[in-house]
């Protein structure tokens, strides 16, 4: 299980990847990430304290693996947003 933040389409080649490697994905919203660290007691941000946090959520809240996105539906919504 591989648990990652949503960061605004910048993840979804990461998706693609595990989804076509058959590993089981979670995306979290990053505000619910950074609660997790408040409740934690863990305020400092580094690409290593956070890594080491999302993996420590993981483990904690064991969530649910995703469905990978469909791509039909992925172009509509980037037309919908492009066109907003």
């Amino acid at each position: 299980m591989v648990l990652f933040e949503a960061t605004g389409r910048y993840e979804r080649n990461l998706q693609a990847g595990l989804a076509s490697a058959g590993i089981a994905f979670a995306r979290v919203n990053p505000l619910l990430a950074r609660a997790f660290a408040r409740a934690t007691g863990r305020l400092a941000q580094t690409d290593a304290i956070d890594a080491g946090l999302l993996a420590a959520m993981a483990r904690a809240l064991n969530p649910a693996p995703q469905a990978p996105a469909d791509p039909e539906r992925q172009e509509l919504a980037d037309l919908h947003r492009r066109r907003a």
